[in-house]
């Protein structure tokens, strides 16, 4: 498929996302994670690989969790909520592994090039190496072991860029915007 047809079915999937977004905020989790799920159902990854654009839905499969457990709270007590394990847990879960198993392979194929090549396709390093920062964060705020299995995948990748260390400069720069 050329880039500008996987570009428009990349938008399909993606409005997906912005629906489950407005039925997160409507309070319809169940109507949302369906939504996702159909996604996946009438754009399934053997015809569009997942990338960078499904971070939307994975963060929005998160979302959905977020709000099931805030909605149980009135129920349940917070200690009851915070070892359920919903089901947009689960499915968010299991699409940042894919993903993140999916872009590192492209990245390590990427990265297998001569280095005299790998200026020519520089774009593409960083593209992948953003989207697995990105999985990595959404991960950290909220899937935690999930987070700690990528941080160590990702620190095996970049041993000079550990992901701790990237956290931390990333808060400092946050904290010199707050004073501005």
């Amino acid at each position: 498929m050329d880039e500008t047809n996987t570009r428009l079915i990349s938008h399909f999937r993606n409005n997906f996302g912005l629906l489950a977004s407005a039925l997160i905020a409507q309070n319809k989790i169940d109507s949302a994670v369906m939504a996702l799920d159909r996604a996946y159902e009438v754009i399934p990854v053997n015809q569009l690989a997942l990338s960078y654009a499904d971070l939307t839905l994975l963060e929005q499969y998160y979302s959905a969790d977020a709000r099931e457990k805030e909605n149980a709270l009135l129920w349940h007590s917070p200690n009851e909520i915070q070892t359920v394990s919903t089901d947009a847990m689960k499915k968010g879960s299991a699409l940042a592994e894919n993903l993140f198993k999916t872009t590192s392979e492209e990245l390590d194929y990427y990265m297998s090039f001569p280095k005299n090549l790998q200026s020519s396709i520089r774009d593409e390093i960083r593209y992948r190496k953003s989207t697995l920062f990105h999985i990595c964060d959404l991960t950290r705020l909220y899937d935690r072991n999930l987070f700690e299995t990528l941080k160590t995948q990702w620190d095996a990748m970049f041993p000079t860029e550990k992901m701790d260390m990237m956290f931390q400069q990333m808060m400092v720069e946050d904290e010199g915007k707050d004073e501005k």
